[in-house]
């Protein structure tokens, strides 16, 4: 054990530099690699000793200058706000604002703390959010953390079951890619609600090895998503007794009637507006409000689905609406009323309004796959074919003459 005070000081980590016209000297007092550096000085006739938060030389060097600069302007009240702004942010900092933000449920954002605090714990043995600091955010992060959660894995199979080893990898993969997801969405970049731009109006500097965390390939495929789709009758019977609903319950009404003819989520629906629906070339659309990925929602209605729909557009005074479609209800409880609707009409599958989606997808499908990928939205066809196209069949094409 070194003694405290100067002796404590470890040689192998002392860097000095430049800065005001005379050197400065960083040191740790413990022999580790995720020690803090400290920076001790003279100024005024008075001795300034100040731990700088953080392991990384350079990250380290940027706080000392902010330091420096406090000490010579005298400036003791603005110290602290210099520091805060011109330091790596900590994850509690950024979990402070996160916890504030508007949209985001309660038992979601909990779920995301708990992801990126477990990751940290799995990877760099740290349980306290107001010790880590945002530069451990890198791209070796998510790489270690999957290959600890495989190693775990598979040391509960035997090593000489290629085929067990296998299959225990890939659910590693899945579990951690999923938890990795909820960490990211901490620093989501949506259009409605950049959460990035937010810490940064709030004075935190986010480092630049934030960009590779969020953007390195992670190992895992999606989890699987079973899907019961219901019979013909089934579908039949949804279509013929929907309307019973027009008077007793028109917020599900609208929903079912937007799911299906424009493919609208739950999320659009609830944001859809009256001055959203634009006529086209004689043809209906929906033309505004945010849907996923932050992209706007532009898309055909069904005739059949604007029939319906049409005879509500316009007030008592002949004038087209303003305001939601969705009225009197702010949170998706119409939603729930709709899942429990078809579910009584004989809709097993677990994601119901998902699978009106995918009915309405498939049936596009059967005359133009391109069709059907603009008409669901979707960057690819292939999400198209993977996810959505599950009725009907699919007729071979003879094209040779």
């Amino acid at each position: 054990m070194k003694p405290e005070g100067e002796a404590s000081v470890y040689a192998k980590w002392k860097k000095t530099f430049h800065y005001r016209g005379r050197p400065f000297t960083l040191f740790k007092r413990q022999d580790s690699r995720d020690a803090p550096y400290y920076i001790r000085f003279e100024k005024f006739k008075e001795q300034h000793l100040k731990q700088l938060e953080s392991s990384d030389w350079k990250v380290a060097m940027a706080n000392a200058k902010t330091f420096i600069d406090a000490v010579y302007a005298r400036d003791w009240q603005k110290r602290e706000t210099l520091l805060q702004r011109h330091r790596t942010a900590t994850l509690e900092d950024v979990l402070r604002l996160y916890r504030e933000v508007h949209g985001i449920k309660g038992r979601t954002a909990r779920n995301n703390e708990l992801a990126i605090l477990q990751i940290f714990r799995r990877v760099h043995q740290k349980e306290n959010a107001t010790t880590i600091t945002l530069d451990l955010l890198d791209r070796s992060l998510p790489v270690q953390y999957q290959d600890l959660i495989a190693k775990d894995y598979v040391a509960t199979v035997s090593a000489k079951d290629e085929g067990a080893v296998r299959e225990a990898r890939d659910r590693a993969y899945r579990t951690s890619r999923s938890t990795l997801c909820q960490a990211r969405s901490i620093f989501s970049r949506r259009a409605e609600n950049d959460l990035v731009q937010r810490y940064i109006d709030a004075g935190l500097r986010l480092p630049e090895s934030l960009k590779d965390f969020m953007t390195v390939k992670l190992r895992g495929a999606s989890p699987k998503k079973e899907y019961n789709p219901p019979a013909d009758a089934v579908i039949d019977r949804t279509f013929t007794r929907m309307d019973e609903l027009c008077d007793t319950d028109r917020n599900v009404y609208f929903g079912f009637w937007l799911s299906t003819g424009a493919a609208l989520r739950r999320s659009e629906i609830q944001r859809l507006e009256w001055n959203h629906f634009v006529e086209k070339d004689g043809m209906w659309w929906i033309d505004g409000g945010i849907g996923k990925d932050g992209r706007r929602v532009v898309v055909p209605i069904q005739s059949k689905a604007w029939e319906r729909l049409s005879q509500f557009r316009l007030d008592h005074n002949g004038k087209p609406k303003t305001g939601r479609v969705i009225e009197g209800e702010t949170g998706q409880e119409w939603a729930k009323r709709l899942n429990t609707h078809l579910r009584g009409l004989g809709w097993t599958t677990e994601k119901k309004m998902h699978e009106l989606r995918a009915y309405i997808g498939s049936l596009i499908y059967q005359k133009s796959p391109l069709a059907a990928m603009h008409f669901l939205r979707h960057k690819s066809i292939a999400v198209t074919e993977r996810y959505y196209v599950r009725y009907g069949t699919i007729r071979p094409v003879d094209v040779l003459p």
